[in-house]
């Protein structure tokens, strides 16, 4: 749910329970106020609520998997407010009864409920289809849908229109209808059809037995019935949608279309209706089916489908003829006609408008019911039939028999023609006979262009028309009927030409219209069709288009849609457009729509917002022409009233469902809103109503790659290139589908098509160079990319293509510049804005990384995968807060999101909350149990726990999935030095290194490993060689000053320690080795700062303690020593660490210098107990202590002790020579120390990890 819909949903929900629905508009000015937007997003749940499909919002039914059960119900129960009655069928999953309705009304209806222990998941799902099938339409001649619920055991129920009647066959045989009678019943069943098609639905098991016949009045009224195994073409049936299992045969058999007999269902569609529509009428007509009955149940799977699939049924006259006498006299007798006259009166028209109907390739079936009922209709009315070849005598004498008194005296004229001729020795025709007959078959001809125009059926009414020109061409037409057939032509071939190009700049390619080239090919057709609308003077314009008036709709249309392309081409050239306008006003004879289009060039203002919605509100969509409620979808969409418009439009669809532009366009108005559920169900009535319209396709195609259907959607973007080969923008938009299936070869194929085609198409060049790239053919992907640009300088994709090109080549700054270019010509692209922020990211530029990143969440809120690369980006800065926000909000937006789980466990890491790191470490795990990475991290965050044992398991695991992993080989060698395991980690560093050389990291661990067994040189290499990879490695410039300092390099180890500050000026433990350098080289100053600004940032220090202790106690300079502050950190180091040797050492000096001599006794004498190796200093300050309290022969002991250790280890340690020598004085010895040339302190080392 998006930000807007939250807001708007308390609103609503208050509004459903206590705002009667008059005074809605008037709740929504005060709880919008001027916010237009949550207005109209009210609105919308508003009109939702309150549409004719609100059934559909009723839940659909969880229930689990039952067992079998006895039934319980039976005639005399009562289940809601239905009493059963009898029980009048039964199939596969439920059982119906006649039901008495109880309240609030009484009467008669269908119960149908789900069979005890049938309740299944797909039961239940199939049972909710056939449900909200048949909630979705509203037809006289389809059972209606008047409630549903479950009984009490659980199981569902609905209630249903109850239909007394029987099959369709049975009562047309009981009737005795003739064959005309039976027509006319069919006709009806079609309509219902065609009204299901419109509202996405297709029933695939049409038979007899599935349409009843009721009376009415003593009139016949067929209903269909059993929506049971309905697909859905548009929307979902229900909440859980019917996948029907690979090989499963959907249907009846004998009433079965081949595409559903080859049992990919995917690929069916209203056509399958029409074949099984088809085999019904094949059935009213002969008495039997195409194919015989006891052959196909005779037959093997296999076989059946073959014959479904393969064979060619007889001709309905045909298979009259092949009947015995009896049933021939039997079938005639129920058709109340002669046995001898029933095969000649199918022969002919019947013959070919069922066989049309039953072609196995679909496409040259009958596109929709609609169309098949009016070529019924047309043989009922003797008119030319479309299924029947159009011979020019076919033609006449369809003619002759509708006008049959007119014709009677033509055949006398005729005859008396004919006597003249024979006469004259029969020596040529009457010229002018000849020209009227031919008159009359092109009449008739333009006759029906005229009815298909009506119809806005412009590739049908072109078709017809150029049928006109073919018989003008073939006869001796008279010159006014010739030209009447070329000027007509003229015309139809300009609509047709001005209708493909609306198509194609409707038609999307990656979410994005072709503006510009509408822009082109609108102003080329009208310049060669006689009308240059740029340079003639409007009214000249006007006149030249006004030459036939019933064409004025459907131009004005066409520059409408001219206009739109050219604002957003020329949005800065007012003038260009608005002369479009001015000329489309010229030729509409519809004031409302002139109102609008004068409204189009007018500021946008409350007021103005406020007219529109009352407009919309109050406009009687039935009695308004489609045009008009186009034009005022426009203007809403102008206006920016987007909810207002959307909510008009589905009234307007629901008033008009066979109209193509009005579904398109909704269709287009869900997919902005990402309502690609609402598209896919527009586009598919669109599709619907015109099979042939490749725009249609194309966008269903995109619609459902959207909705990551991509087999379905390549199927739509095949089916457009199947209708028109040379339609560029579908071989593109295919393509790009092949493309995101990584089918690299057949998408180059098919950008290549398209440039073929169209070699100024600046997205085919984009396509093919992004497939270049992606192959690793960087120099022919640039060139591609730089045409697109060059072709359209302001096309954003190609600039960002070009940008993405540059960055995987590491020409980083080059990618900024085309980013950056994108961005400026289309600021909202996000994905535009998260491509730069990755440059950002990679070039160190986090703030600029975090300001794109923004840009990116602000442009699209529900971008998880934006919040978790923010996160990453506050972690580097440190911004550890942030970073856990961002790392949250990814994961609510996204709750099976590994990674963002991963990252929000480091965060929680990096902040010493490991209770909270390892849990979402865990989910990370659960969620993606080979995440390999997961696993090291975790095993990072138990090792920092102490627990080695279970981090060493974690980082096994880690290196099982992923063998060739340099960071969980090193991990692994971190916690096995944490055992103290040195040469087993040293094998694991090497094998980090081995698998990434430029690994930094794992060149400083394997350096701190050979540090810690005193292989200093080796050492000193590995720290060097990890800060020549990665300068800005603090940690290992760190451990190079140790390594330094431990050879008693001490300028140069304070040189490192301090360039590890620069770079990480908040690590403690550097600040406090600095400082013991320091002390060394006898700067007291500048360590004891450094000490302190080690304690500042982290109190808890035990050896910052402790070497400020030691400053404090023992500065060579008396005026630095501070006991009491030495004896406070001594203390503090003690506490926090009480098994140190140090730490107690410390403190007996602390002490001594605090003049208390047991105490500090005592404290040395804890020291040595932790001690392992000897420490002559320690010695030292026990003799002057036991001296201080008189302990003379002790105090010679322990120094005597400390004198014999230093000269057989010849120190030249010089804080250690000065220590001996203050004991010296004190005791009065006679052994001096030797003053060292030069000090070589060797501080104790500590094992660190970056």
């Amino acid at each position: 749910m998006n930000a807007m819909t939250k807001r708007a949903k308390p609103i609503f929900m208050a509004m459903l329970k206590s705002v009667p629905a008059e005074q809605w508009s008037d709740h929504l000015d005060l709880a919008c106020a001027d916010d237009e937007e949550l207005r109209s997003r009210v609105e919308e749940l508003l009109a939702a609520h309150t549409d004719d499909e609100s059934f559909l919002a009723k839940p659909a039914l969880q229930v689990a998997a039952t067992v079998d059960q006895p039934v319980t119900e039976k005639p005399g129960d009562t289940i809601g407010p239905y009493k059963l009655r009898e029980q009048i069928g039964e199939g596969g999953f439920g059982v119906v009864y006649v039901a008495q309705q109880i309240k609030p009304v009484r009467r008669k209806v269908a119960l149908k409920i789900i069979k005890p222990g049938m309740a299944t998941k797909d039961v239940i799902a199939r049972f909710e289809a056939e449900r909200q099938a048949l909630a979705l339409m509203d037809h006289a001649n389809i059972a209606k849908v008047l409630d549903a619920g479950t009984t009490e055991s659980g199981r569902p129920y609905f209630a249903m229109e109850l239909v007394r009647g029987v099959p369709i066959t049975e009562f047309c045989d009981q009737q005795e209808l003739s064959t005309r009678e039976r027509l006319q019943l069919f006709v009806d069943i079609c309509r219902a059809i065609q009204h299901a098609h419109q509202k996405g639905i297709i029933h695939r098991d049409l038979k007899p037995s599935n349409i009843m016949v009721t009376l009415d009045d003593n009139r016949p009224v067929p209903k269909v019935i059993d929506f049971g195994i309905s697909k859905a073409l548009s929307q979902r049936l229900t909440e859980d949608s019917i996948y029907t299992a690979y090989g499963q045969m959907i249907g009846t058999p004998l009433y079965m279309a081949p595409e559903q007999a080859q049992m990919s269902m995917h690929d069916v569609d209203t056509r399958s209706d029409v074949y099984s529509l088809g085999v019904l009428l094949y059935e009213l007509l002969t008495g039997t089916t195409p194919f015989d009955r006891e052959t196909l149940q005779k037959s093997g799977f296999d076989e059946m489908r073959r014959i479904i699939c393969e064979v060619e049924p007889p001709r309905p006259s045909a298979r009259i003829s092949t009947l015995n006498a009896e049933a021939l006299s039997t079938i005639s007798d129920k058709r109340k006609i002669d046995s001898r006259k029933l095969s000649q009166s199918l022969h002919g028209e019947l013959d070919c408008i069922v066989m049309k109907a039953l072609e196995k390739d679909r496409n040259r079936r009958y596109e929709s019911a609609s169309a098949f009922a009016a070529d019924v209709e047309r043989h009922l009315a003797d008119e030319p039939v479309q299924a029947r070849p159009a011979s020019a005598w076919y033609r006449f004498g369809k003619f002759a028999r509708r006008r049959k008194g007119t014709f009677a005296a033509a055949a006398v004229a005729v005859l008396f023609v004919l006597n003249v001729a024979i006469a004259v020795g029969w020596t040529a025709r009457d010229r002018e006979a000849r020209q009227a007959r031919l008159a009359g078959q092109v009449q008739l001809i333009l006759d029906d262009a005229d009815r298909l125009m009506e119809q806005q059926k412009w590739s049908e009414t072109l078709a017809a028309a150029e049928r006109a020109e073919a018989a003008v061409q073939s006869g001796d037409a008279d010159e006014a009927t010739q030209q009447q057939v070329r000027a007509i032509l003229k015309d139809l071939r300009f609509i047709d030409r001005l209708e493909q190009i609306r198509m194609q700049s409707a038609a999307l390619v990656d979410g994005k219209f072709d503006r510009a080239g509408a822009d082109r090919e609108y102003a080329r057709a009208f310049r060669e069709h006689g009308v240059d609308v740029d340079h003639l003077a409007v009214e000249t314009s006007i006149a030249r288009l006004n030459s036939r008036p019933e064409l004025a709709v459907v131009l004005a249309a066409a520059l409408d849609d001219w206009v739109i392309a050219r604002r957003i081409v020329s949005k800065d050239d007012a003038a260009r457009w608005e002369r479009l306008v001015a000329v489309a006003c010229g030729i509409d004879p519809d004031p409302l729509r002139n109102r609008l289009r004068d409204s189009w060039g007018q500021p946008v203002t409350p007021e103005s917002q406020a007219d529109l919605r009352r407009l919309a509100e109050s406009i009687d969509v039935h009695r308004q022409q489609p045009a008009t409620l186009l034009s005022l979808t426009s203007s809403l969409g102008r206006a920016k009233q987007w909810g207002v418009s959307v909510r008009f439009l589905r009234r307007a669809q629901a008033a008009y469902p066979g109209d193509f532009w009005l579904n398109f366009v909704l269709a287009e108005k869900c997919r902005v809103r990402e309502d690609y559920e609402g598209a896919l169900r527009f586009w598919t009535a669109a599709v619907s109503v015109r099979p042939d319209s490749t725009a249609a396709h194309n966008n269903l195609g995109e619609a459902l790659r959207e909705l990551d259907q991509p087999d379905e959607a390549i199927a739509c973007f095949r089916k457009a290139i199947q209708l028109d080969p040379k339609f560029a923008l579908a071989h593109c938009q295919f393509g790009n589908a092949l493309f995101k299936q990584k089918k690299l070869d057949e998408a180059i194929a098919s950008y290549g098509k398209a440039i073929e085609l169209k070699p100024q198409y600046a997205p085919a060049h984009m396509g093919l160079g992004n497939v270049l790239a992606g192959q690793g053919n960087v120099a022919d992907a640039i060139r591609c990319l730089k045409k697109a640009i060059e072709l359209d300088p302001k096309f954003a994709n190609a600039h960002n293509s070009l940008g993405l090109t540059y960055h995987r080549q590491g020409k980083l700054d080059d990618a900024v510049r085309c980013y950056q270019k994108g961005i400026e010509l289309d600021p909202k692209d996000a994905k535009a804005h998260h491509n730069l922020a990755l440059v950002y990211d990679r070039q160190g530029k986090l703030d600029d990384n975090i300001r794109c990143l923004k840009n990116v969440i602000e442009l699209d809120p529900k971008s998880a995968k934006a919040h978790n690369i923010l996160g990453l980006a506050y972690s580097r800065q440190r911004k550890l807060d942030d970073a856990v926000a961002s790392f949250r909000k990814a994961i609510e937006l996204d709750p099976q999101n590994a990674q963002a789980h991963r990252f929000l466990g480091l965060a929680f890491a990096t902040l010493k909350e490991f209770d909270k790191a390892v849990p979402c470490l865990r989910k990370a795990i659960e969620l993606n149990p080979e995440f390999a990475d997961a696993h090291s991290n975790l095993g990072m965050v138990l090792r920092d726990q102490k627990k080695l044992d279970e981090a060493i398991a974690c980082f096994r695991k880690a290196l099982e999935l992923e063998p060739n992993s340099a960071l969980a080989h090193r991990n692994l060698g971190i916690a096995l030095a944490h055992q103290g395991k040195l040469d087993e980690a040293i094998v694991y560093y090497r094998k980090a290194i081995e698998l990434d050389p430029k690994n930094a990291a794992a060149h400083n661990n394997l350096g701190d490993a050979l540090h810690n067994q005193d292989k200093l040189e080796e050492a000193i290499a590995c720290f060097r060689r990890a800060i020549e990879l990665d300068p800005q490695l603090a940690v290992a410039h760190s451990n190079l000053g140790s390594a330094l300092h431990n050879q008693g390099k001490l300028e140069g180890a304070v040189a490192a320690y301090k360039k590890a500050l620069e770079l990480d000026p908040k690590n403690a433990f550097t600040h406090n080795v600095l400082g013991d350098a320091l002390a060394r080289l006898k700067k007291p100053d500048e360590a004891i700062a450094c000490f302190r600004e080690a304690l500042r940032l982290d109190p808890e220090l035990v050896a910052a303690h402790g070497n400020l202790g030691w400053c404090l106690a023992n500065a060579s300079d008396p005026e630095h020593r501070d006991p009491k502050q030495a004896l406070f950190h001594a203390d503090k180091a003690v506490a926090l660490n009480p098994n140190s040797c140090i730490a107690w050492q410390v403190l007996g000096w602390a002490q001594y210098r605090s003049g208390n001599w047991e105490e500090s006794i005592a404290a040395l004498k804890k020291s040595i107990q932790f001690q392992d190796d000897d420490d002559p200093r320690q010695w030292c300050c026990l003799a002057m202590a036991h001296w201080q309290l008189g302990h003379k022969d002790e105090a010679r002991n322990w120094y005597d002790k400390a004198v014999d250790w230093m000269e057989k280890h010849e120190t030249d340690d010089e804080q250690l020579l000065r220590l001996r020598q203050e004991a010296a004085e004190l005791l009065g010895a006679s052994k001096q120390p030797a003053r060292a040339a030069e000090p070589s302190p060797s501080p104790k080392k500590e094992s660190r990890d970056p």
